[in-house]
């Protein structure tokens, strides 16, 4: 056999591609009535097409035809044409559950197609690419006729198990089960990829063992020895045995449901997933916008939907889908508020202080107003008759903003890790309303020795104090299904928001903001939460070690019973998770800096986002500001660092073409303005990229920003600016400090920049409260 990876690859039915192209079916995945990931639309099929011609079922030896894709698309396609499709678009309720059925149902067909051989993801042993494609081809030309003639079928899936779904194509006959173990018997090949070996061998035990008795296929003797043989004993004797004469919670079962349930969501268990960083982009968006009402409702939505944990993660995935590791400010506080108020179910974002105010490694003290960090600097004044140096916001620098985040996130870690609760007991679960047979429904509790869901049910009363009469219950075979998914989906709760995963989200942050860069290094409180090999902590809050016999050992001793059974079972569903975690670390590291030109790019983005422009929303508006800085630095010949200030343009807003005033500091330790770029100037130079001069709207949304611990009253007390022909100013004062700014302007850098040459102007009185000068 080739040197294939695996023996089976894990396929989406609908791959997962095609999120990123069925705006219905994304509207479907967003809003919870599809799981791209669920059980129900993955399979393993064999990855060697002489293994897949030996199994007569499709080879899945790498990316899948464009036929299949095509095919997918277009039935989802005409079913958004649809009126229920275009009403589900606008988010209909009623029209999204219907669409729901039906895209079910196209799943469905497409699975019963894949275990049945009459549809390919790639090209078989026999068939040429060009014939694979027509047969793929003639198989979504007619799925409705398909799933007419395979109706039962097709609904029989309904019934699987997790473990089933995905081991649909083998335990779908005794030759198939039979071929598969015998490959798998003389191969040291992996059986899949990325899961535990173990809980690979289980799972595929358990679905042979459910068709078995599910009856959809009968093992001979023969085949059951083969069972023996691959699978070992255990495996045998729960096809031999009938499922009521054997404990349904059985080790060998839990471990072998686990192995359905390991990869559910993309990146591992232990990866910040979807609905949280979607949350953190809403949330810092909102933030950003001064909206901090709605982005709080977006957040306790998410608590709602996620029953605990925290948002966050959308910094990380916005550095990493940048090619030069542009991050807005605000994304980054945003990440260190979402993750500060971790499992607090009534988080105030307002009240952030401890993340809203930093102080870098200079000693300057510096506060987040809603888009950036700002400290106060001393600038000269107008010709007033006075030479007191007045005092200005001035707004850090991309890379102090970058320095100040870093630290504000190794604090939210720190919070959170402060706060998460230990595990919960996967072998303690509360009932269900329909459970209740006596006078009370008391929690289901796994029984160590018997291996079965057992309770004490309260029958009746007794004696002169109504003493209740109690007696031992043990769960129906369906009570104990139900209840053996619970309890796996409790320990895969456990590794998703605990301790382990709010580490690995803030390492993943840390190398992803280049963190050790600006000389934040990772707290010692993450260091040791961070998953380690073998390492568990337990729902009683003990950590327990696995040694070389297999026992797990805590500061109190070995740990036995159903705390064992939590262990094991936490330590291989983790698995799979913590190799994948790793990997992400070391692909995340492996990164190159950013050059200085990046950085450049990087420092003019971040300058303009602060003041609610976005310079990449239109084409040219980024090179149009560098082009005319550029010639200004040239002319000019200015060295060293500088500051810049926005001012808005002629319609009175601020865009690619505000006019720049350009500040260096004096040897008396103040910001003297030395230049000026004009609006007309930086619109000439878009004109010469191509493009036609026309103002630029910032996309942000309203530009004036709450600032933290400002109330809304607060915020509609403070006095407006005047509307007037020219320069417009507003007729507040900046606060005053006793500390004007040092010469050596702690947290400043050459921003690169220079302007066409002016004759030194001075600062008017007041500088605006929207666009702070820049440092």
């Amino acid at each position: 056999m080739p040197n294939y990876r695996t023996l089976f690859q894990d396929h989406h039915n609908i791959e997962q591609q095609t999120l990123k192209n069925s705006e219905l079916l994304a509207k479907l995945q967003e809003t919870g009535r599809f799981d791209i990931h669920a059980p129900e639309n993955r399979l393993f099929l064999p990855s060697d097409p002489q293994f897949a011609q030996a199994l007569d079922i499709t080879p899945h030896s790498g990316g899948p035809l464009g036929a299949y894709q095509d095919g997918v698309i277009e039935r989802l396609d005409d079913l958004q044409a649809t009126r229920d499709g275009r009403a589900a678009l606008r988010g209909d309720p009623e029209a999204l559950d219907r669409v729901a059925q039906r895209v079910e149902q196209l799943r469905d067909t497409i699975k019963v197609g894949l275990i049945n051989g009459d549809l390919n993801t790639n090209t078989p042993v026999g068939l040429s690419p060009s014939q694979a494609s027509a047969k793929v081809q003639n198989f979504f030309r007619d799925t409705p006729g398909y799933y007419e003639a395979h109706a039962t079928q097709i609904d029989a899936l309904k019934g699987f198990t997790g473990v089933d779904h995905g081991w649909g194509g083998v335990a779908n006959s005794e030759s198939r089960i039979v071929t598969a173990l015998d490959q798998i018997q003389v191969s040291s090949t992996a059986i899949a990829r990325g899961g535990n070996p173990t809980l690979q061998r289980s799972g595929l035990s358990v679905a042979i063992a459910n068709a078995h008795h599910d009856g959809r296929v009968v093992l001979s003797e023969q085949g059951i020895l083969k069972v023996e043989q691959t699978l070992g004993e255990e495996a045998a004797q729960n096809i031999r045995v009938p499922r009521g004469q054997r404990g349904d919670v059985a080790m060998q079962l839990l471990m072998g449901e686990a192995s359905a349930r390991g990869l559910t969501r993309a990146g591992g268990l232990l990866t910040t997933g979807t609905d949280a960083v979607m949350t953190a982009r809403t949330a810092s968006a909102l933030m950003e916008q001064g909206n901090t009402t709605a982005a709080q409702s977006e957040v306790q939505h998410a608590i709602a939907r996620n029953a605990g944990g925290w948002a966050g993660g959308a910094s990380t995935a916005a550095a990493l889908g940048s090619s030069g590791g542009f991050v807005p400010a605000a994304l980054v506080v945003g990440d260190a508020v979402l993750m500060s108020k971790a499992f607090d179910k009534s988080a105030d974002l307002l009240d952030s202080r401890a993340i809203y105010n930093q102080t870098d490694k200079a000693g300057v003290e510096w506060q987040f107003n809603g888009r950036d960090w700002q400290r106060q600097g001393a600038f000269e004044r107008g010709a007033d008759g006075r030479d007191t140096p007045s005092q200005a916001p001035v707004g850090a620098s991309y890379a102090k903003s970058q320095e100040l985040g870093a630290v504000a996130n190794a604090r939210a870690a720190e919070f959170a890790l402060g706060k998460a609760p230990p595990p919960q007991d996967p072998f303690n679960l509360p009932a269900k309303p329909g459970d209740q047979t006596g006078l009370d429904n008391q929690n289901w509790q796994r029984n160590p020795t018997t291996e079965s869901w057992e309770r004490q049910v309260k029958t009746g009363v007794a004696g002169p104090n109504d003493h209740g009469v109690y007696e031992p219950q043990a769960a129906t075979p369906a009570q104990a299904q139900r209840l053996n998914q619970e309890s796996l989906a409790r320990i895969e709760n456990n590794i998703s928001t605990g301790r382990e995963a709010i580490a690995q989200a803030y390492l993943e942050n840390h190398a992803a903001q280049r963190s050790q860069d600006y000389g934040v290094v990772v707290p010692a409180a993450v260091e040791s939460a961070r998953a380690k090999p073998d390492q568990v902590q337990g729902h009683n809050g003990q950590l327990y070690q696995r040694n070389d016999t297999g026992q797990w050992v805590g500061k109190d001793g070995v740990a036995s019973g159903n705390l064992a059974v939590e262990l094991e079972l936490t330590n291989q569903m983790r698995q799979p998770s913590l190799e994948r975690a790793q990997e992400t670390l070391t692909t995340i590291g492996a990164r190159p800096a950013p050059t200085p030109a990046q950085m450049e790019h990087n420092e003019l983005l971040h300058r303009y986002r602060a003041a609610g422009v976005d310079l990449n929303a239109q084409e040219n508006n980024l090179q149009a500001v560098e082009l005319a800085t550029q010639r200004t630095k040239q002319a000019e010949g200015l060295i060293g660092p500088t500051m810049q200030q926005l001012k808005p343009n002629e319609q009175g807003q601020y865009g690619y073409d505000s006019p720049i005033a350009h500040f260096q500091v004096g040897a008396d330790g103040v910001a003297h303005q030395v230049a000026l770029t004009t609006a007309e100037e930086l619109r000439q130079a878009k004109a010469e990229l191509g493009q036609p001069a026309m103002a630029h709207v910032p996309t942000l949304g309203a530009v004036s920003v709450t600032g933290p611990g400002r109330s809304k009253e607060q915020e509609l007390n403070r006095p407006r600016r005047r509307r007037c022909r020219g320069r417009c100013w507003p007729t507040t004062r900046p606060t005053p400090t006793t500390t004007p700014i040092s010469r050596s302007m702690p947290g400043c850098g050459a921003l690169g920049t220079g302007t066409t040459k002016r004759a030194r102007t001075s600062l008017p009185r007041s500088t605006s409260s929207r666009l702070k000068t820049r440092c």
